[in-house]
């Protein structure tokens, strides 16, 4: 039974990918791109420098729907004009303005992108989004994940090789899942963590690359579906039900999982934060402004009490008492309102973790310490957990089976 359905899946892959395009959308190169392919933002800019390794065909759309051609070795420079874009030679010589789309493709697969300098294979699909450019890189999906790999689990070598392996399934399982999710975008995912992180060419790698062809087109099923293939830093110790850490509906391959002393050799295994009053004041008092949760001003804590925790640890209900009412924290939004002190608002690692309080003679708190285990929000994969079972010669399935329950390791292309 799972052979039919991997290749309906697949199957449903391919057509889908270009189901949607137009037959303008379909000369601008989306028909000549390898498939599957996934739809990336990577850049959102009022300026892009196009050039390429070689010639490069670009496509110029107007608003009402014509479309200039252009074949060229040299360089192009996009500027964004309100809810227009230009296209200028490098020179500075114009070449089309007032359009409402610009799509570019070398020539020849063997050659690739240079987008304000850094590198990127596939297509680049630019298009205005609020009033700027949106840079859209249409691309193979296993050409993709070879800008993902490295920013998600970094460089490795061969003794971690099935670790690699196990976050390529989980990362094409994971943008796969994604393949027009929100139909108002005309991207699927961002090259943020908000999505997963890509940098493009510049930092791949040969054993990512290695690890990447020998599962090519493999993806994790529950059931007949694929599933949200959640993965995060450091367990430290154990992971949890999606449930209990977000507020998000259960699911039945999302499930606390104990991961031994797997990962106890990452630098975010054992952490320590310490706030003075003002700044721990100032940061939960910008997160509840944030939910419109604090009227008032300034706010004056006077307590942190952990109400409820998960098995792992993580704590699930924090209460927050100020001089004025209580404040209820829950789940993973305490990494959130509790920031790392002296950063651009870095969150906390993990919600694991004891507090300390410094109190001074009048037994007001003036600072708070929190001694904590691992980085990341808990669910699914420990990606350090992962590469501690393949250097204890643990395979990439066995991996992706402990930490995703019940699920089928199928190839759909």
């Amino acid at each position: 039974m799972r052979i039919p359905i991997a290749f309906v899946l697949s199957s449903l892959l391919l057509i889908s990918g270009c189901a949607r395009f137009s037959y303008v959308e379909k000369r601008l190169g989306y028909k000549n791109l390898k498939r599957p392919y996934v739809r990336v933002r990577i850049i959102e800019t009022s300026r892009l420098e196009i050039r390429c390794t070689g010639p490069y065909e670009l496509y110029c759309t107007f608003p009402e729907g014509k479309t200039t051609d252009y074949f060229s070795n040299s360089g192009i420079v996009i500027s964004s004009h309100g809810t227009h874009m230009s296209v200028k030679e490098r020179t500075g010589l114009p070449l089309e303005s007032r359009l409402k789309r610009v799509v570019a493709l070398p020539a020849d697969r063997k050659n690739h992108l240079l987008l304000n300098g850094k590198a990127f294979r596939g297509i680049a699909d630019v298009i205005i989004e609020n009033d700027s450019l949106a840079v859209i890189n249409a691309i193979y999906m296993e050409d993709y994940l070879k800008g993902v790999l490295p920013p998600e689990i970094g460089r490795h070598g061969r003794d971690e090789l099935e670790a690699i392996k196990a976050q390529a399934v989980a990362s094409r399982t994971y943008a796969l899942s994604r393949f027009r999710r929100d139909l108002s975008r005309p991207y699927d995912v961002v090259n943020e963590v908000a999505d997963q992180v890509y940098t493009g060419m510049d930092i791949e790698d040969r054993w990512i690359n290695t690890a990447i062809e020998r599962t090519k087109g493999e993806v994790l099923l529950s059931g007949d579906d694929l599933i949200t293939a959640y993965y995060h830093s450091t367990c430290g110790g154990a992971t949890d039900n999606i449930e209990d850490v977000w507020e998000k509906q259960a699911q039945p391959y999302l499930k606390a999982r104990q991961d031994n002393l797997y990962c106890s050799w990452s630098k975010f295994y054992r952490w320590s934060v310490q706030w003075s009053l003002g700044e721990l004041e100032k940061s939960i008092a910008a997160y509840l402004k944030s939910k419109g949760r604090l009227k008032s001003g300034d706010m004056k804590l006077t307590n942190l009490e952990v109400i409820d925790r998960l098995k792992s640890g993580r704590i699930r209900i924090l209460k927050v008492t100020t001089a004025s009412e209580d404040f209820l924290l829950f789940k993973d939004q305490i990494r959130w309102a509790l920031l790392r002190p002296g950063t651009t608002g870095a969150i906390l690692p993990s919600t694991n973790f004891e507090l300390a309080f410094e109190r001074g003679n009048d037994g007001l708190i003036t600072a708070v310490t929190a001694d904590g285990y691992g980085n990341g929000h808990g669910v699914g994969m420990c990606q350090c957990g992962a590469l501690g079972r393949s250097r204890e010669g643990l395979g990439y399935r066995e991996i992706l089976l402990h930490y995703y329950s019940g699920v089928a390791v199928t190839a759909v292309y």
